[in-house]
């Protein structure tokens, strides 16, 4: 007998998007080591936020990532605000302590989903990919 598949469980491949503030308030640029930690503090972060049904599937899929960049801390936020607020999406705003090399309370990382491709694509589809 066929079991009932689970309907939490999308059925298209899933993503993760994690999108780095390049420039800080200050001027300065974020060092590219930096850029990775805020990165993956945001990816943890998100993907604890997820259904542990989305998560598995995701997992499964095998944690598909996409790295991209913002110019500045107001374009990050907006993301945050359409991917969280408007569409629903599990995500993370990473704002960093100041220990090292950007002043505190500075806004670093964002990270959305994992989710539907289509859908994180719908609203990372003007960024550009971080080299």
């Amino acid at each position: 007998m066929e079991s009932n598949p689970d309907p939490s469980v999308p059925k298209c491949k899933l993503k993760q998007a994690i999108i780095v503030c390049t420039t800080q308030r200050d001027g300065k640029k974020m060092r590219r080591g930096k850029m990775v930690a805020q990165a993956c503090h945001a990816s943890v972060k998100a993907a604890m936020r997820s259904t542990v049904a989305v998560y598995k599937a995701w997992n499964e899929e095998g944690h598909k990532k996409v790295v991209l960049k913002v110019p500045n801390e107001d374009d990050l936020i907006d993301l945050f605000n359409l991917a969280e607020t408007f569409i629903g999406l599990p995500c993370a705003i990473i704002v960093d302590h100041g220990l090292t090399q950007i002043s505190a309370g500075s806004v670093t990382a964002l990270a959305i989903g994992p989710a539907e491709d289509e859908v994180v694509d719908m609203i990372t589809k003007s960024l550009r990919l971080l080299q």
